[in-house]
């Protein structure tokens, strides 16, 4: 037998033991794994005792929501905007034709202006920022005593670099977009709005508070718009002498007065609703036995690691 030979027989030799060692650590593991059940019952109580406890700590979330859907006049449309179109083509330019109105209600609704002003309007920082929970008897907002007074209506947080004793438009805007979801409809335009609070009856307050207030900026928004087209087109009337343009003007500027007054008396002449703000019967989190779920989770990896390293040792010993 030459050397080569020596070496062939040796290799299975060596694979065998690589195999054996491989078992060997498995049954180690698992040896392991039986060995520290009392760590992993531990462990269990543990994380049910800390995540029950942690998630009935929570207040209850619920969620009120409506569904909107912008108004289009369709017969006023047509009218003003074969005539724009004219005008268009004639050089002047009364604008405003081209916005998708649903997209402009979701945009404006989102819109740090809005919301900051919304808030300041109805008065509700201390609830956004300082609620810890909801009293159902004397149905009222219970505030964490170390943020603000509820009867002098003072803050009393203490202030940090990142903010003030009293809550920035940033900062109530941040919390407020936390509770507000507003997704729009790409087939039908129809708007999806939910705002989701310590109570029931305060999530459907805010929420019809919101449409109420969204209609009043859209309307201000268009009677604007109307306004300063109407403007425009007087303003094109009294520059130019050519017959046809004039009557052509004069159509145009009959057509916005008829949208200022439509605007100015219709309280909805933006946004119709479809869906009411709902009285949410059922809370909409925390899922408490998500969370349950996923600390027992956490506990079984760190089980699983804990053995791990007793396994590490014990190779690193028997080497």
């Amino acid at each position: 037998m030459n050397n080569n030979d020596v070496l062939l027989v040796a290799e299975p030799q060596d694979e065998s033991e690589k195999v054996g060692h491989k078992t060997t650590s498995q049954k180690t593991l698992l040896q392991i794994v039986f060995d520290s059940y009392l760590v992993l019952i531990i462990l269990v109580i543990i994380a049910c005792v800390s995540s029950v406890y942690y998630s009935l700590g929570l207040p209850n979330l619920y969620r009120s929501e409506a569904v909107l859907a912008p108004v289009q006049d369709k017969k006023s449309l047509g009218s003003l905007g074969s005539l724009s179109g004219l005008a268009s083509a004639a050089g002047f330019n009364i604008g405003g034709m081209g916005v998708d109105k649903a997209d402009l209600v979701v945009e404006v609704l989102k819109s740090t202006e809005f919301i900051s002003r919304f808030i300041r309007k109805h008065k509700i920082e201390a609830a956004i920022i300082a609620a810890k929970s909801w009293d159902s008897a004397r149905q009222t907002l219970v505030y964490d005593p170390e943020l603000y007074d509820a009867k002098t209506e003072k803050w009393l947080r203490s202030p940090t670099a990142d903010r003030g004793v009293e809550p920035s438009d940033e900062e109530l805007v941040r919390e407020f977009r936390a509770i507000l979801v507003v997704n729009k409809d790409k087939t039908t335009d129809f708007i999806k709005v939910s705002i989701e609070t310590l109570a029931p009856e305060l999530s459907k307050a805010w929420l019809s508070l919101l449409i109420a207030e969204i209609n009043d900026v859209m309307r201000a928004r268009a009677l604007n718009d109307h306004n300063q087209a109407l403007q425009s087109i007087e303003k094109s009337l009294a520059e130019n002498q050519n017959a046809d343009v004039r009557a052509l003007l004069f159509d145009l500027a009959g057509e916005k007065r008829k949208e200022i007054i439509v605007a100015s008396i219709t309280p909805n002449y933006s946004l119709t609703t479809i869906d009411s703000p709902t009285l949410p019967e059922r809370k909409s989190g925390p899922f408490r036995a998500l969370i349950v779920l996923f600390s027992l989770v956490i506990a079984f990896i760190g089980y699983m690691a804990i053995c791990m390293i007793k396994l590490v040792r014990m190779q690193m010993k028997s080497a």
